[in-house]
């Protein structure tokens, strides 16, 4: 943990875990010009191997990459 109580970055379970529901709550930048990847862009590791990806994609339709998906792995649902 941070000094103002936040998740730091890197930071790793002591504990195995197991099947798991995440709830995320994120902000992106405001980038109403920027196209795909160059808007809002950022993730959540899990198990050091799968990116949740964070991405400004308000307003597209869900595809492979955009934000919730398992980057590069599974879409959005």
């Amino acid at each position: 943990m941070t000094e103002e109580g936040w998740l730091a970055p890197g930071a790793v379970t002591k504990l195995p875990v197991r099947d798991f529901r995440l709830h995320l709550e994120f902000q992106t930048p405001y980038m109403p010009y920027a196209r795909e990847q160059a808007r809002g862009n950022s993730g959540v590791y899990i198990q050091r191997r799968y990116e949740v990806q964070i991405l400004d994609s308000f307003g597209l339709l869900p595809e492979f990459n955009d934000c919730g998906a398992l980057y590069r792995q599974q879409a959005q649902t």
